[in-house]
């Protein structure tokens, strides 16, 4: 499971990073508008983006480790998931 997150946080780390860097810059930019009501919004949406980014990066991989280990994912002919991340053989085979 380990080697998995690791290869998924990089893999799609990067490719969020940059919608999120490309979103909050466009927003962002309304918070220079003239009209005050406007560049509220911007900064609103742009942090509004920036929070759910931070949270796909840190928490969800953290909330998937602690979800396997508290309830290991069965695979019949497989086994289940250990905490090593491993594959372990069934025994009811």
């Amino acid at each position: 499971m380990y080697p998995a997150l690791e290869e998924t946080v990089r893999g799609t780390g990067g490719a969020l990073a940059g919608s999120m860097l490309t979103t909050t810059t466009g927003t962002g930019v309304l918070a220079l508008a003239i009209t005050p009501i406007l560049g509220q919004f911007g900064l609103l949406i742009a942090l509004s983006v920036s929070f759910p980014f931070i949270s796909s990066i840190l928490v969800a991989p953290s909330v998937i480790v602690v979800w396997d280990r508290w309830f290991p994912i069965r695979v019949p002919g497989l086994g289940s998931t250990g905490t090593d991340g491993r594959v372990r053989q069934s025994s009811d085979d």
